[in-house]
């Protein structure tokens, strides 16, 4: 600041002092802005190039049922959607099963001795389990380079005597 600028916001409340900065800020803005271009001056858009990103979104219609997610940081595990949860029962633990294109879910299956435990997250269930990741993601070749989970979106339901299955579509 000039000295004669200090002389006249020394008399100034606070207030009057940042109304007088806010107009110099305006005219400082005002005076070093360039003007729109008119029609005559028009910039020739061919000269840019395009993104090479891809504006479009990963997501399939509808909601998801089952995840993998494949993280070093937040661990492997695998969520089931709170309709496919509700579906089989809720279980504390649960078997899975696998197909060449499909994966089934249920609290028990048959010839199958091996369970997984089941955590509550809200209304989604939650296995925790880092062998299973890795043997989904061998069994369907997952690739995970470039993302950390994995969604499907297909399933069906099967009864195997009294107990509901999931069965997901790995697409």
């Amino acid at each position: 600041m000039n000295e004669a600028t200090v002389f006249t916001t020394q008399g100034m409340m606070a207030s009057e002092m940042e109304s007088s900065a806010d107009d110099r800020l305006h005219e400082e803005t005002t005076k070093t802005d360039k003007p729109v271009e008119t029609e005559e001056e028009e910039t020739c858009l061919s000269d840019f190039s395009p993104s090479s990103s891809n504006g479009a979104s990963h997501r399939t219609a509808g909601a998801g049922v089952i995840s993998i997610i494949k993280t070093t940081k937040n661990g492997n595990r695998i969520t089931l959607a709170s309709e496919v949860n509700q579906e089989i029962g809720e279980p504390e633990r649960v078997q899975i099963a696998f197909t060449e294109r499909e994966i089934a879910i249920a609290e028990e299956l048959p010839n199958n001795d091996n369970y997984f435990m089941v955590k509550k997250q809200k209304s989604k269930g939650v296995i925790y389990s880092a062998s299973l990741v890795k043997e989904i993601t061998e069994r369907f070749g997952l690739d995970f380079s470039d993302k950390v989970s994995i969604t499907f979106h297909k399933v069906r339901y099967v009864q195997s005597g009294q107990k509901p299955v999931a069965i997901i579509t790995v697409e």
